[in-house]
């Protein structure tokens, strides 16, 4: 399911009766016995209003909902408020709106990713790769193999291909979308869990795309296990800019290996919580 995070701010206030409702999109009143209520961009509220709330943020469920789909909005509140996000909801005929607090975004976002949710931020989407989109990841693979060892000749690359086609139909393979073509790519191993490789185009770094790309990862990674990946040694030049990503992401440098006959370096985020042990029986007293 994709979810649009929409650029503009927005308020929430009640309105005295009679106030005329602004003209434009994302635009939402209701009236009950009791109150007016709006809801629409900060720059088109109007001024008289009888109380106000601004620094919104809102996203939506892309497409046209079957009013027969159950607990979708219920299930995002749920990850939203696992985060400590609280939220405004509301319903229109073809689908759901959710708000959240501008300061809340980037989490709301991060939980929404790591719970499967694709999401779609500032012109980028990140999703699951599909089939039609190999030609696109394969440009962007061409582009930077340059960071990649084993991937210097065509019949790698083919092979490369294969393997992300693999991936693609295990849903196991992530991509970020901006301007028509992929702009990042991360290929995962649930079975070894293992994020394989991870990279993004050279014109979109600094856009916290691998950063949301890993967060989406988490979603289909077993967080009571491991996670290894394997990236340059520290002395490598090519090792600064993903040997500190990683870190960020909480993982720490490990032994030294090679890949491709490469030297690398392997480097483990711990396991972000154990199995629980199996409830003991609780002795019932009748009164």
């Amino acid at each position: 399911m994709l979810i649009e995070f929409l650029p503009q701010s927005f308020t929430a206030a009640k309105l005295p009766h009679g106030t005329p409702i602004p003209e434009g999109e994302f635009v939402f009143f209701s009236r009950t016995d009791s109150e007016n209520s709006l809801i629409c961009p900060t720059a088109d509220m109007p001024t008289a209003v009888t109380a106000r709330e601004d620094g919104w943020c809102g996203m939506r469920i892309v497409g046209q909902l079957d009013f027969s789909l159950l607990g979708i909005l219920a299930r995002i509140a749920a990850v939203l408020a696992e985060a400590e996000v609280g939220i405004l909801a509301l319903s229109t005929y073809d689908t759901d709106y959710i708000f959240v607090k501008l300061e809340n975004s980037a989490r709301a976002k991060e939980a929404l990713l790591c719970a499967g949710y694709e999401i779609r931020a500032n012109g980028v989407e990140i999703g699951f790769g599909t089939p039609e989109e190999i030609c696109s990841w394969m440009s962007l693979v061409r582009d930077v193999r340059g960071n990649f060892p084993g991937l210097e000749t065509e019949e790698a690359l083919a092979a490369h291909r294969r393997t992300v086609e693999k991936f693609i139909n295990r849903r196991t393979a992530i991509r970020a979308k901006a301007d028509g073509r992929i702009i990042g790519v991360l290929l995962f191993s649930p079975n070894r869990n293992l994020l394989c490789c991870m990279a993004v185009d050279p014109a979109y770094r600094r856009r916290h795309i691998a950063q949301d790309m890993f967060a989406l990862m988490r979603s289909v990674a077993d967080s009571e296990r491991e996670l290894t990946v394997s990236t340059f040694r520290e002395n490598d030049p090519l090792g600064i800019a993903p040997r500190a990503f990683y870190e960020k992401m909480g993982f720490r440098p490990d032994e030294l290996t090679e890949e491709c006959g490469y030297p690398v370096q392997k480097f483990i985020r711990p396991a972000e919580k154990q199995s629980r042990p199996p409830a003991k029986p609780v002795a019932c007293t009748a009164l």
